[in-house]
């Protein structure tokens, strides 16, 4: 059997293989969809979370202290990404993309493995549970009903038209 760091070497082979493809998919002009969408574009960011899992398993790390700001950094990034970003951005594929997906990575890690730290328990707070809970299923739902509730259909523009779709969306999850 192999062990963990054996691993490592090959996660992150894949993860720099995934992050080129992207990277010239994009230059030779694939759409944003198609990156988005792709098993073989998203690689990157689905494999840092199998990364961090490793780590979180293997439970050596010598400075454990340093999780805190490394997360901090992870949510500031997470929170700066979220607000700015657009989806037919350039720069997002694959540079957002895997930035999200390295600063998520180290958000979890960091509550993973310092699941006693006052910030990281806020992590734990029940609204934030109750959307992890039902998380996948608000990611399936968002997008069709995203596509049915629009501005046209629903005549709301703005936070208006966000509201009804993540209301729309959370019930569809819950449901």
């Amino acid at each position: 059997a192999r062990s963990i760091r054996d691993l490592v070497p090959s996660i992150g082979g894949l993860i720099l293989a995934s992050t080129a493809w992207t990277a010239w998919l994009a230059h030779r002009g694939a759409s944003a969809t198609r990156m988005y969408e792709g098993t073989d574009t998203r690689l990157a960011t689905i494999l840092l979370g199998v990364l961090g899992a490793l780590l979180v398993r293997q439970r050596r790390f010598r400075r454990p202290s340093l999780l805190r700001p490394v997360a901090v950094a992870g949510a500031v990034v997470g929170v700066v990404l979220v607000a700015v970003a657009r989806g037919d951005a350039g720069w997002m594929y694959p540079w957002g993309q895997l930035a999200f997906g390295v600063a998520a990575t180290a958000v979890v890690v960091a509550a993973a493995v310092l699941q006693r730290d006052a910030p990281i328990r806020l992590l734990g707070a029940r609204p934030l549970v109750a959307i992890g809970a039902v998380s996948y299923s608000l990611y399936l739902w968002h997008w069709p009903v995203y596509l049915v509730l629009t501005p046209d259909r629903t005549h709301l523009a703005g936070v208006a038209v966000f509201a009804l779709r993540v209301t729309v969306s959370a019930v569809l999850a819950v449901a």
